[in-house]
């Protein structure tokens, strides 16, 4: 009968660096994410062109016609900085 072991994980990646490393998604995640809102782009009213016929794409919401805005829940400014 063949006989199937896993490999040991924390040969392959250390404890401490995955701490480490999730450490620093869970502050990239709190800091540029969590609490951000979406809204319609001032810019093109939510089109994602600037003009009706043969317009490039918006660059203030980069052609998704949604801009994302901080809501109540976001890192405050001076946090985040």
């Amino acid at each position: 009968m063949l006989k199937f072991s896993y490999p040991n994980p924390s040969e392959a990646f250390p404890w401490s660096e995955f701490q480490k490393a999730k450490a620093e998604r869970r502050a990239n995640f709190f800091k540029y994410v969590y609490g951000w809102k979406k809204r319609k782009c001032s810019a093109c009213n939510g089109s994602g062109y600037y003009d009706a016929r043969n317009s490039p794409k918006c660059g203030g919401c980069e052609g998704t016609g949604k801009e994302s805005y901080p809501g109540p829940k976001s890192a405050k400014p001076e946090e985040s900085w």
